[in-house]
């Protein structure tokens, strides 16, 4: 060995900026999921004319939606060979589905008074099964 010290080169610029990118990428996908939670509260809310009804179906089937991918996500974690793609194509398949959620929920509206209409004149029998049927999205009295 020599007296002469060897200099180590900076590390390289490039992995900083994909964990910057990377982190940046997150924050929006959450904020965009927290986004989809309040539209379609506000869309649920309108529709069910009941605010209570709109937050507990919103929280339900966003808290079922963490749970279901959860699952997916960790059996299927292992399998892929590049996460970062599977990942860019999940968050493209949910941006798919809340577009077309918010107007499906814009366009319920008639559905649920068509129910209604229906429950209010049918038969006690399938009244009640009106009434069954229609109790998870909150229509019911």
């Amino acid at each position: 060995m020599s007296g002469v010290a060897t200099r180590r080169a900076p590390p390289a610029a490039a992995p900083r900026v994909r964990t910057t990118l990377l982190l940046a990428l997150f924050f929006v996908s959450g904020a965009s999921g927290l986004v989809y939670e309040v539209v379609w509260m506000r869309l649920l809310s309108l529709t069910l004319s009941v605010t209570v009804y709109a937050v507990t179906t919103v929280l339900c089937a966003f808290m079922s939606g963490l749970a279901l991918g959860a699952a997916m996500g960790g059996w299927a974690a292992d399998r892929v060979k590049s996460p970062l793609l599977a990942y860019g194509l999940v968050e493209l398949g949910i941006a798919a589905t809340a577009v077309g959620t918010a107007a499906t929920l814009f366009h319920l509206g008639p559905a649920y008074v068509w129910a209604r209409r229906c429950r209010s004149s049918a038969a006690p029998p399938s009244r009640t099964a009106t009434r069954w049927g229609a109790a998870p999205a909150g229509s019911t009295r």
